[in-house]
């Protein structure tokens, strides 16, 4: 059993502190908005600060596990959600309130990409098993609902007005487009599991996906009562709605698959490991 390195672990505090603030968003935009690089409506405000809290939910698992295989499954989902948001980016500039800002921004995501990859490859050039090797893929529910989820977000980065065209509120193309590094990145995690995901990585994909379905009904309902707007009846909203709450089910039953013995409050955990 290896645990993080310090360098890793300090990486993802800092990391953890700035998803807190995203978490905002949710919670009380009216504090963060201000000091927003663009300035998302109601709905997409909210639904952001759904997906910064994902985020800080599945790190801060990361950190109380201490486990060195699990970094596989982060960078795997981090690094091409901050991708596809910079990209996004790139792409829509006009979007953001000032120059400032967006530069800011870039340099923010760029780092969230380039220090994490930088950590990774070092571990593999010094020799570190990471994590197990995987298996070959067999073909199965969960391996078909990876490649639908993924196949999603990459429709949602290329038609993403068209894609999100059912969702309870309207989405612009540069919304779409960070969605889409959500989705992608949730596809790839379900992947790596179905390719043989370690108990700790297991965890990490489950504890995410039951704050990812959580959070974003919390934010439609928060959006709604602070807006008064928000048709609960219309056929896509329910669609909507009912993905959140399978993306939650999903998430509460890949963390049931493992049990945890305890986790010391040093962050080291004592783990009996089974899928």
């Amino acid at each position: 059993m290896e645990y993080l390195p310090l360098p890793v672990k300090v990486t993802y505090a800092i990391l953890l502190v700035v998803l807190a603030l995203g978490t905002m968003l949710l919670f009380g935009p009216g504090l963060l908005l201000p000091y927003w690089p663009w300035q998302p409506p109601p709905f997409n405000a909210r639904y952001l600060g759904s997906i910064y809290f994902t985020e800080g939910a599945a790190v801060l698992i990361f950190l109380l596990q201490n486990r060195l295989e699990c970094f596989r499954m982060s960078i795997a989902m981090g690094v091409p959600f901050a991708a596809i948001v910079t990209i996004g980016s790139l792409l829509d500039p006009e979007a953001f309130l000032s120059t400032k800002r967006y530069v800011v921004w870039l340099i923010i995501y760029g780092v969230y990409i380039l220090l994490p990859l930088y950590l990774y490859w070092n571990l593999l050039r010094r020799g570190v098993t990471i994590a197990p090797r995987l298996r070959q893929p067999k073909l199965g529910f969960e391996l078909i609902i990876s490649v639908l989820v993924m196949a999603y977000g990459v429709a949602f980065f290329v038609a993403p007005v068209a894609s999100g065209a059912f969702w309870p509120w309207p989405v612009d193309a540069f919304h779409g487009r960070v969605y889409s590094g959500y989705m992608v990145a949730v596809g790839l995690g379900m992947l790596l599991r179905t390719l043989g995901a370690s108990a700790s990585e297991n965890r990490f994909l489950g504890g995410g996906l039951f704050a990812m379905g959580t959070s974003a009904l919390l934010a439609l309902m928060l959006a709604s009562v602070a807006t008064g707007k928000g048709d609960f009846t219309a056929p896509g909203t329910i669609v909507w709605c009912l993905l959140m709450v399978a993306a939650a089910l999903y998430g509460l039953r890949i963390w049931s698959v493992t049990r945890v013995n305890h986790i010391l409050p040093q962050g080291i955990s004592t783990i009996r490991e089974h899928d």
